[in-house]
Protein backbone atom coordinates (compact mmCIF):
# COMPACT_ATOMS: atom_id res chain seq x y z
CA UNK A 1 0.00 0.00 0.00
CA UNK A 2 1.22 3.49 -0.77
CA UNK A 3 0.67 6.92 0.72
CA UNK A 4 -0.68 8.04 -2.65
CA UNK A 5 -3.40 5.38 -2.40
CA UNK A 6 -4.34 6.56 1.09
CA UNK A 7 -4.46 10.18 -0.06
CA UNK A 8 -6.63 9.20 -3.04
CA UNK A 9 -8.91 7.31 -0.64
CA UNK A 10 -9.25 10.39 1.60
CA UNK A 11 -9.88 12.69 -1.35
CA UNK A 12 -12.53 10.31 -2.64
CA UNK A 13 -14.27 10.25 0.74
CA UNK A 14 -14.05 13.92 1.65
CA UNK A 15 -15.55 15.33 -1.54
CA UNK A 16 -18.99 13.89 -0.80
CA UNK A 17 -18.39 11.60 2.24
CA UNK A 18 -18.88 8.55 0.04
CA UNK A 19 -16.24 6.20 -1.40
CA UNK A 20 -16.88 6.13 -5.14
CA UNK A 21 -13.73 4.23 -6.17
CA UNK A 22 -12.67 1.57 -3.62
CA UNK A 23 -8.92 0.89 -3.55
CA UNK A 24 -8.25 -2.86 -3.07
CA UNK A 25 -5.20 -2.49 -0.82
CA UNK A 26 -7.21 -0.29 1.58
CA UNK A 27 -10.45 -2.26 1.48
CA UNK A 28 -8.52 -5.52 1.87
CA UNK A 29 -6.46 -4.39 4.90
CA UNK A 30 -6.49 -7.06 7.70
CA UNK A 31 -7.93 -4.77 10.37
CA UNK A 32 -10.50 -5.38 13.09
CA UNK A 33 -13.96 -6.28 11.74
CA UNK A 34 -13.20 -5.37 8.16
CA UNK A 35 -16.26 -6.80 6.42
CA UNK A 36 -14.65 -6.23 3.02
CA UNK A 37 -11.62 -8.44 3.71
CA UNK A 38 -13.06 -11.71 2.27
CA UNK A 39 -14.21 -9.89 -0.87
CA UNK A 40 -10.72 -8.60 -1.64
CA UNK A 41 -8.61 -11.49 -0.36
CA UNK A 42 -10.72 -14.61 -0.86
CA UNK A 43 -10.68 -15.83 2.74
CA UNK A 44 -11.91 -14.77 6.17
CA UNK A 45 -9.67 -12.84 8.57
CA UNK A 46 -10.54 -13.60 12.23
CA UNK A 47 -10.89 -10.67 14.61
CA UNK A 48 -8.44 -12.33 17.02
CA UNK A 49 -5.73 -11.85 14.37
CA UNK A 50 -6.52 -8.20 13.70
CA UNK A 51 -3.51 -6.41 15.21
CA UNK A 52 -2.90 -3.95 12.37
CA UNK A 53 -4.03 -0.46 13.36
CA UNK A 54 -5.92 2.19 11.43
CA UNK A 55 -7.36 5.70 11.65
CA UNK A 56 -11.07 5.24 12.29
CA UNK A 57 -14.28 7.16 12.84
CA UNK A 58 -14.27 6.32 16.56
CA UNK A 59 -16.50 3.28 16.38
CA UNK A 60 -13.60 0.90 17.00
CA UNK A 61 -13.90 -1.12 13.80
CA UNK A 62 -12.37 -0.78 10.36
CA UNK A 63 -14.85 0.84 7.96
CA UNK A 64 -12.97 1.90 4.81
CA UNK A 65 -16.25 2.83 3.13
CA UNK A 66 -16.59 5.49 5.83
CA UNK A 67 -13.10 6.92 5.39
CA UNK A 68 -11.03 4.66 7.64
CA UNK A 69 -7.53 3.89 6.38
CA UNK A 70 -4.49 1.88 7.52
CA UNK A 71 -1.61 3.27 9.52
CA UNK A 72 1.46 1.97 11.30
CA UNK A 73 1.23 0.14 14.62
CA UNK A 74 4.50 1.67 15.87
CA UNK A 75 3.66 3.31 19.23
CA UNK A 76 6.39 5.96 19.48
CA UNK A 77 6.01 7.49 16.00
CA UNK A 78 4.44 10.91 15.79
CA UNK A 79 1.07 10.94 14.00
CA UNK A 80 2.41 12.48 10.79
CA UNK A 81 4.87 9.59 10.44
CA UNK A 82 2.25 6.85 10.77
CA UNK A 83 1.45 6.93 7.05
CA UNK A 84 4.73 6.08 5.27
CA UNK A 85 5.40 6.23 1.54
CA UNK A 86 4.86 2.48 1.29
CA UNK A 87 3.94 -0.23 3.76
CA UNK A 88 3.07 -3.90 3.77
CA UNK A 89 1.96 -6.33 6.45
CA UNK A 90 2.59 -10.02 7.06
CA UNK A 91 1.92 -12.72 9.63
CA UNK A 92 3.41 -16.09 10.48
CA UNK A 93 3.20 -18.57 13.32
CA UNK A 94 4.75 -21.70 14.74
CA UNK A 95 2.45 -24.63 15.30
CA UNK A 96 2.35 -26.86 18.35
CA UNK A 97 5.01 -29.22 16.98
CA UNK A 98 7.60 -27.01 15.30
CA UNK A 99 8.84 -25.00 18.28
CA UNK A 100 9.32 -26.76 21.59
CA UNK A 101 10.41 -25.40 24.94
CA UNK A 102 13.37 -26.84 26.83
CA UNK A 103 10.87 -29.02 28.74
CA UNK A 104 9.67 -30.38 25.36
CA UNK A 105 6.28 -28.72 25.66
CA UNK A 106 4.75 -26.97 22.65
CA UNK A 107 5.50 -23.24 22.39
CA UNK A 108 3.24 -21.83 19.66
CA UNK A 109 3.87 -18.18 18.78
CA UNK A 110 1.92 -15.83 16.52
CA UNK A 111 3.80 -12.96 14.82
CA UNK A 112 2.52 -9.84 13.07
CA UNK A 113 4.82 -7.58 11.07
CA UNK A 114 4.73 -4.31 9.16
CA UNK A 115 7.41 -3.27 6.68
CA UNK A 116 7.54 0.39 5.67
CA UNK A 117 9.69 2.98 3.92
CA UNK A 118 9.75 6.75 3.49
CA UNK A 119 10.54 8.24 0.09
CA UNK A 120 12.60 11.24 1.11
CA UNK A 121 15.69 11.80 -1.07
CA UNK A 122 16.58 14.92 0.92
CA UNK A 123 17.39 12.77 3.95
CA UNK A 124 20.23 10.35 3.30
CA UNK A 125 19.49 7.85 6.06
CA UNK A 126 15.73 7.87 5.62
CA UNK A 127 15.89 7.33 1.86
CA UNK A 128 18.21 4.33 2.33
CA UNK A 129 16.25 2.62 5.13
CA UNK A 130 13.66 -0.12 5.44
CA UNK A 131 11.78 -0.39 8.74
CA UNK A 132 10.23 -3.53 10.20
CA UNK A 133 7.88 -3.50 13.20
CA UNK A 134 7.11 -6.82 14.91
CA UNK A 135 4.36 -7.87 17.29
CA UNK A 136 4.32 -11.36 18.74
CA UNK A 137 2.24 -13.29 21.21
CA UNK A 138 2.66 -16.64 22.91
CA UNK A 139 -0.36 -18.80 22.15
CA UNK A 140 0.58 -21.49 24.69
CA UNK A 141 -1.36 -22.19 27.85
CA UNK A 142 1.51 -22.02 30.31
CA UNK A 143 4.27 -19.66 31.37
CA UNK A 144 7.92 -20.23 30.58
CA UNK A 145 10.49 -18.90 33.02
CA UNK A 146 12.71 -17.40 30.30
CA UNK A 147 12.46 -16.51 26.63
CA UNK A 148 14.68 -14.99 23.96
CA UNK A 149 14.01 -13.23 20.67
CA UNK A 150 16.69 -13.23 18.00
CA UNK A 151 17.23 -11.33 14.75
CA UNK A 152 19.21 -13.33 12.20
CA UNK A 153 21.65 -11.28 10.12
CA UNK A 154 23.32 -12.58 6.97
CA UNK A 155 24.57 -9.36 5.43
CA UNK A 156 26.39 -9.89 2.16
CA UNK A 157 27.99 -6.67 0.96
CA UNK A 158 28.94 -7.77 -2.53
CA UNK A 159 31.32 -10.68 -2.07
CA UNK A 160 29.90 -12.58 0.96
CA UNK A 161 33.27 -13.99 2.09
CA UNK A 162 34.93 -10.71 3.04
CA UNK A 163 32.37 -9.07 5.34
CA UNK A 164 33.17 -8.14 8.92
CA UNK A 165 30.66 -7.60 11.71
CA UNK A 166 30.52 -4.94 14.41
CA UNK A 167 28.33 -3.69 17.23
CA UNK A 168 27.64 -0.28 18.78
CA UNK A 169 26.51 -1.03 22.36
CA UNK A 170 25.38 2.54 23.08
CA UNK A 171 22.94 2.28 20.15
CA UNK A 172 22.29 -1.48 20.27
CA UNK A 173 23.18 -1.40 16.59
CA UNK A 174 24.64 -4.17 14.47
CA UNK A 175 26.67 -3.14 11.42
CA UNK A 176 28.58 -4.85 8.63
CA UNK A 177 31.51 -3.63 6.56
CA UNK A 178 34.03 -5.07 4.13
CA UNK A 179 37.33 -6.34 5.42
CA UNK A 180 39.01 -4.34 2.64
CA UNK A 181 38.12 -1.97 -0.20
CA UNK A 182 38.51 -4.65 -2.86
CA UNK A 183 35.06 -5.62 -4.06
CA UNK A 184 34.20 -5.94 -7.75
CA UNK A 185 30.48 -5.96 -6.94
CA UNK A 186 30.74 -2.37 -5.64
CA UNK A 187 33.55 -1.13 -7.91
CA UNK A 188 35.85 -1.13 -4.88
CA UNK A 189 33.54 1.28 -3.05
CA UNK A 190 31.76 -1.03 -0.59
CA UNK A 191 28.90 0.43 1.47
CA UNK A 192 28.05 -0.02 5.15
CA UNK A 193 24.99 -1.82 6.49
CA UNK A 194 23.29 -0.99 9.80
CA UNK A 195 20.50 -2.67 11.74
CA UNK A 196 19.36 -0.32 14.47
CA UNK A 197 16.91 -1.17 17.26
CA UNK A 198 14.46 1.73 17.43
CA UNK A 199 11.95 0.21 19.82
CA UNK A 200 13.16 -2.44 22.26
CA UNK A 201 11.08 -5.47 23.25
CA UNK A 202 9.85 -5.71 26.81
CA UNK A 203 11.59 -7.95 29.31
CA UNK A 204 9.34 -9.39 32.01
CA UNK A 205 11.33 -9.95 35.19
CA UNK A 206 10.59 -10.55 38.85
CA UNK A 207 11.39 -7.65 41.16
CA UNK A 208 12.10 -8.98 44.68
CA UNK A 209 11.74 -5.50 46.21
CA UNK A 210 8.06 -5.16 45.38
CA UNK A 211 7.54 -8.93 45.06
CA UNK A 212 6.01 -8.68 41.64
CA UNK A 213 6.75 -8.78 37.92
CA UNK A 214 7.52 -5.67 35.88
CA UNK A 215 8.32 -4.75 32.28
CA UNK A 216 11.70 -3.35 31.30
CA UNK A 217 13.47 -2.76 28.02
CA UNK A 218 15.32 -5.87 26.96
CA UNK A 219 19.04 -5.43 26.35
CA UNK A 220 20.62 -6.79 23.19
CA UNK A 221 23.74 -8.86 22.54
CA UNK A 222 25.58 -9.82 19.35
CA UNK A 223 26.67 -13.40 18.65
CA UNK A 224 28.56 -14.26 15.42
CA UNK A 225 29.04 -17.63 13.76
CA UNK A 226 30.19 -19.18 10.48
CA UNK A 227 28.34 -21.29 7.91
CA UNK A 228 27.87 -24.99 8.41
CA UNK A 229 29.78 -25.72 5.20
CA UNK A 230 32.91 -23.83 6.31
CA UNK A 231 35.08 -26.79 7.29
CA UNK A 232 38.14 -24.56 7.79
CA UNK A 233 36.58 -23.10 10.95
CA UNK A 234 36.20 -25.06 14.20
CA UNK A 235 32.94 -27.06 14.43
CA UNK A 236 31.98 -25.12 17.56
CA UNK A 237 31.78 -21.89 15.55
CA UNK A 238 29.54 -23.09 12.73
CA UNK A 239 25.78 -22.73 12.35
CA UNK A 240 23.71 -24.84 14.71
CA UNK A 241 21.59 -27.85 13.82
CA UNK A 242 20.10 -29.17 17.06
CA UNK A 243 17.72 -27.17 19.30
CA UNK A 244 20.27 -26.95 22.13
CA UNK A 245 22.82 -25.49 19.68
CA UNK A 246 20.40 -22.76 18.63
CA UNK A 247 19.69 -22.12 22.28
CA UNK A 248 23.41 -21.71 22.97
CA UNK A 249 23.77 -19.11 20.22
CA UNK A 250 20.67 -17.23 21.37
CA UNK A 251 21.92 -17.06 24.94
CA UNK A 252 25.40 -15.80 24.08
CA UNK A 253 27.62 -18.87 23.82
CA UNK A 254 29.03 -20.75 20.87
CA UNK A 255 27.45 -23.84 19.36
CA UNK A 256 29.33 -26.17 21.72
CA UNK A 257 28.66 -24.01 24.80
CA UNK A 258 32.03 -22.23 24.82
CA UNK A 259 31.58 -18.68 26.15
CA UNK A 260 32.08 -15.70 23.87
CA UNK A 261 35.31 -14.03 25.02
CA UNK A 262 37.37 -11.07 23.85
CA UNK A 263 39.99 -11.74 21.17
CA UNK A 264 40.17 -13.06 17.62
CA UNK A 265 36.82 -14.38 16.42
CA UNK A 266 35.54 -14.60 20.01
CA UNK A 267 35.91 -18.39 20.07
CA UNK A 268 38.68 -19.11 22.54
CA UNK A 269 38.25 -22.52 24.21
CA UNK A 270 40.12 -22.74 27.50
CA UNK A 271 40.23 -18.96 27.89
CA UNK A 272 39.66 -18.11 31.55
CA UNK A 273 38.59 -14.54 30.81
CA UNK A 274 35.11 -13.45 31.77
CA UNK A 275 32.51 -13.96 29.01
CA UNK A 276 31.36 -10.90 27.08
CA UNK A 277 27.91 -10.10 25.73
CA UNK A 278 29.04 -8.14 22.69
CA UNK A 279 31.13 -9.38 19.81
CA UNK A 280 33.33 -6.72 18.18
CA UNK A 281 32.04 -3.60 20.00
CA UNK A 282 33.10 -0.15 18.91
CA UNK A 283 34.49 1.52 15.81
CA UNK A 284 36.38 -0.96 13.57
CA UNK A 285 39.62 1.02 13.20
CA UNK A 286 39.70 2.50 16.72
CA UNK A 287 42.98 1.67 18.54
CA UNK A 288 43.02 -0.83 21.40
CA UNK A 289 39.54 -2.06 20.50
CA UNK A 290 38.48 -5.66 19.89
CA UNK A 291 37.11 -5.55 16.34
CA UNK A 292 37.34 -7.92 13.42
CA UNK A 293 39.49 -5.45 11.51
CA UNK A 294 41.97 -4.99 14.35
CA UNK A 295 42.04 -8.74 15.00
CA UNK A 296 42.57 -9.41 11.27
CA UNK A 297 40.09 -12.28 11.38
CA UNK A 298 40.14 -14.60 8.37
CA UNK A 299 37.76 -13.65 5.54
CA UNK A 300 34.78 -15.96 5.71
CA UNK A 301 31.05 -16.06 4.99
CA UNK A 302 29.70 -15.27 8.43
CA UNK A 303 26.33 -14.54 10.04
CA UNK A 304 25.31 -13.14 13.39
CA UNK A 305 22.43 -13.05 15.83
CA UNK A 306 21.11 -9.94 17.53
CA UNK A 307 19.68 -11.42 20.74
CA UNK A 308 17.19 -10.07 23.26
CA UNK A 309 16.38 -11.74 26.58
CA UNK A 310 12.67 -11.09 27.02
CA UNK A 311 12.33 -12.84 30.37
CA UNK A 312 9.24 -14.72 31.40
CA UNK A 313 6.89 -15.63 28.57
CA UNK A 314 3.22 -15.31 29.45
CA UNK A 315 0.25 -16.67 27.52
CA UNK A 316 -1.37 -14.02 25.29
CA UNK A 317 1.20 -11.35 26.26
CA UNK A 318 1.79 -9.05 23.27
CA UNK A 319 5.41 -7.93 22.84
CA UNK A 320 6.96 -5.77 20.13
CA UNK A 321 10.06 -4.16 18.70
CA UNK A 322 11.12 -2.13 15.67
CA UNK A 323 14.20 -2.47 13.50
CA UNK A 324 15.68 -0.08 10.95
CA UNK A 325 17.80 -1.54 8.13
CA UNK A 326 19.99 1.13 6.55
CA UNK A 327 22.38 0.93 3.64
CA UNK A 328 24.97 3.74 3.63
CA UNK A 329 26.79 4.26 0.32
CA UNK A 330 30.55 4.46 0.19
CA UNK A 331 32.12 7.82 0.98
CA UNK A 332 35.63 9.10 1.57
CA UNK A 333 36.87 8.76 5.12
CA UNK A 334 37.88 6.21 7.70
CA UNK A 335 35.44 3.59 8.93
CA UNK A 336 35.09 5.50 12.19
CA UNK A 337 34.24 8.71 10.34
CA UNK A 338 31.69 6.95 8.15
CA UNK A 339 29.99 5.28 11.12
CA UNK A 340 29.91 8.53 13.08
CA UNK A 341 28.28 10.15 10.07
CA UNK A 342 25.53 7.54 10.24
CA UNK A 343 25.17 8.05 14.01
CA UNK A 344 24.66 11.80 13.63
CA UNK A 345 22.10 11.37 10.87
CA UNK A 346 20.30 8.62 12.77
CA UNK A 347 19.99 10.63 15.99
CA UNK A 348 18.62 13.60 14.07
CA UNK A 349 16.13 11.38 12.26
CA UNK A 350 14.94 9.68 15.44
CA UNK A 351 14.32 13.05 17.09
CA UNK A 352 12.16 14.03 14.12
CA UNK A 353 10.16 10.78 14.14
CA UNK A 354 9.72 10.35 17.88
CA UNK A 355 6.48 11.60 19.34
CA UNK A 356 6.39 14.35 21.92
CA UNK A 357 10.05 15.13 22.48
CA UNK A 358 10.11 17.88 25.11
CA UNK A 359 6.32 17.99 24.64
CA UNK A 360 6.77 19.71 21.28
CA UNK A 361 5.51 18.18 18.04
CA UNK A 362 8.57 17.07 16.03
CA UNK A 363 9.31 18.66 12.69
CA UNK A 364 9.92 16.39 9.67
CA UNK A 365 13.29 16.68 7.93
CA UNK A 366 13.41 19.36 5.24
CA UNK A 367 11.91 18.06 2.02
CA UNK A 368 10.01 15.23 3.76
CA UNK A 369 6.91 17.18 4.75
CA UNK A 370 3.43 16.13 3.74
CA UNK A 371 -0.07 16.82 4.95
CA UNK A 372 -3.28 14.81 4.91
CA UNK A 373 -5.89 15.97 2.39
CA UNK A 374 -8.62 16.18 5.02
CA UNK A 375 -11.52 18.53 4.55
CA UNK A 376 -13.65 19.94 7.40
CA UNK A 377 -16.42 17.70 8.69
CA UNK A 378 -19.91 18.79 7.61
CA UNK A 379 -22.18 20.74 9.93
CA UNK A 380 -24.58 18.69 12.11
CA UNK A 381 -27.78 17.64 10.29
CA UNK A 382 -26.02 17.88 6.92
CA UNK A 383 -27.53 15.52 4.33
CA UNK A 384 -25.11 14.25 1.71
CA UNK A 385 -24.65 13.51 -1.10
CA UNK A 386 -27.59 15.30 -2.61
CA UNK A 387 -28.52 14.18 -5.22
CA UNK A 388 -27.47 10.58 -4.50
CA UNK A 389 -27.38 7.34 -6.46
CA UNK A 390 -26.30 4.76 -3.85
CA UNK A 391 -26.74 6.02 -0.29
CA UNK A 392 -27.90 9.15 1.52
CA UNK A 393 -26.19 10.07 4.80
CA UNK A 394 -27.08 12.40 7.66
CA UNK A 395 -24.20 13.69 9.75
CA UNK A 396 -25.27 13.97 13.40
CA UNK A 397 -22.29 13.81 15.79
CA UNK A 398 -23.31 13.76 19.47
CA UNK A 399 -26.99 13.63 18.47
CA UNK A 400 -29.09 10.47 18.68
CA UNK A 401 -31.67 10.11 15.92
CA UNK A 402 -34.97 8.64 16.95
CA UNK A 403 -36.18 8.21 13.39
CA UNK A 404 -34.97 8.67 9.82
CA UNK A 405 -37.47 7.97 7.04
CA UNK A 406 -37.46 8.50 3.27
CA UNK A 407 -40.69 9.26 1.38
CA UNK A 408 -41.39 9.61 -2.32
CA UNK A 409 -43.32 12.51 -3.89
CA UNK A 410 -46.65 10.74 -3.16
CA UNK A 411 -45.91 10.38 0.56
CA UNK A 412 -45.13 6.66 0.39
CA UNK A 413 -42.36 5.35 2.63
CA UNK A 414 -39.32 4.46 0.49
CA UNK A 415 -36.65 3.69 3.08
CA UNK A 416 -35.66 3.53 6.75
CA UNK A 417 -32.34 4.78 8.12
CA UNK A 418 -29.57 2.62 9.45
CA UNK A 419 -28.20 4.29 12.55
CA UNK A 420 -24.54 4.74 13.39
CA UNK A 421 -22.58 6.65 16.03
CA UNK A 422 -22.00 9.91 14.14
CA UNK A 423 -24.18 9.55 11.06
CA UNK A 424 -27.05 7.52 9.68
CA UNK A 425 -27.69 6.37 6.15
CA UNK A 426 -30.42 5.10 3.83
CA UNK A 427 -29.76 3.06 0.72
CA UNK A 428 -31.30 4.53 -2.44
CA UNK A 429 -29.53 2.25 -4.88
CA UNK A 430 -32.70 0.38 -5.92
CA UNK A 431 -35.05 3.38 -6.01
CA UNK A 432 -36.20 4.95 -9.28
CA UNK A 433 -35.00 8.43 -10.09
CA UNK A 434 -37.19 11.20 -8.75
CA UNK A 435 -37.82 13.61 -5.90
CA UNK A 436 -37.75 12.25 -2.35
CA UNK A 437 -38.18 13.74 1.09
CA UNK A 438 -36.09 12.78 4.11
CA UNK A 439 -37.73 13.12 7.54
CA UNK A 440 -35.32 13.28 10.48
CA UNK A 441 -36.30 13.31 14.15
CA UNK A 442 -33.82 13.49 17.03
CA UNK A 443 -34.13 12.22 20.59
CA UNK A 444 -35.68 15.53 21.73
CA UNK A 445 -38.47 15.33 19.19
CA UNK A 446 -37.06 18.00 16.90
CA UNK A 447 -37.81 17.25 13.26
CA UNK A 448 -36.28 18.28 9.96
CA UNK A 449 -37.36 17.57 6.40
CA UNK A 450 -34.90 17.63 3.51
CA UNK A 451 -35.79 17.45 -0.19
Amino acid sequence: MTREEIFAHLEDYSDNWVIDNPIPSIFGWPAFRNKFFPQYNGFVWPDSMSKFTFFDDWNGQYDPQHGDFPRLSVPYLDTDWQVPSEMACFTFHTDAQTLLSTSNRPFPVQVWGQVFVFDCPENEVLSCSVFVHYLWRSEGEYRSDSSFVTVFNDTDLGDPVNDYHGFLPHHSTYFAYNSDDVDTEWANEPPLMFIDVLDYPNQIIYNPWNQGYEDRWATSTLMPYFTQADTLMPPGTRAGKAPNEFYNYMTGTWRDGTPLTVGGTGYNPGNTALPTDFAFPGYPDAPNTWTELNAQNPPRNRSSLLNFETGESRPKYLNHFTLQYTYMPWELGTLTERIKHWEAEEEYLFDRMNCCIDFVDPIPPIGCEFSFPFRPKPEPWTVFPNPAKDVVKVWHPDIYLREMLLFDAFGRRAGVGEYRDQYSEISVQNLPSGIYFLLIEDEKGEKKTVK
